[in-house]
């Protein structure tokens, strides 16, 4: 979590379920225990939990700077070979920075798990108004114009 992005309890099973033999540091992979650890650290101030209700668990700016400093760790450094290393930017977390954006309407979303019959009932719910197209895995996509634009380009 000290790359200060959301992480779920389950990420962070999978993630770390895995036992190194020159390490002091017990890894537990129990679900309930990563959720307690997790309240734990939210509740000490090191970690903070989504405001949208989501078991989202991330570490703010403070936390993150202190955990690399502690560690004696680089910010350069990738903790794990498939994540970027932590990224900072104007005294805040990447994802500090996207909380702090400005909000306005999208142009395109993406529903998972959809049926044809869903699917179907969107296209012509939306027709004129969006591009419905269908992707992979059951997932659809919703594209909506800016104003002026012809739907037929998206």
């Amino acid at each position: 979590m000290a790359d200060g992005q959301w992480w779920s309890p389950q990420k962070l099973v999978n993630m770390t379920s895995f036992n190194d033999p020159h390490s002091d540091v017990v890894i537990t992979s129990n679900l309930e225990d990563v959720e307690r650890i997790l309240q734990q650290l939210v509740d000490d101030g090191v970690a903070v939990r989504s405001e949208t209700g989501a078991k989202s668990y991330r570490y703010p700016l403070e936390s993150v700077k202190n955990w690399y400093f502690e560690n004696n760790i680089d910010y350069a450094q990738r903790l794990v070979a498939t994540n970027f290393p932590v990224r900072l930017f104007g005294g805040m977390t990447e994802v500090e920075g996207f909380l702090s954006a400005p909000l306005r309407e999208c142009a395109s979303i993406s529903f998972a798990n959809v049926s044809e019959r869903v699917t179907y009932a969107v296209r012509e719910a939306l027709a004129g108004v969006a591009v419905v197209r269908r992707g992979k895995t059951n997932r659809i996509f919703l594209f909506v114009p800016s104003r002026g634009a012809s739907p037929q380009y998206y």
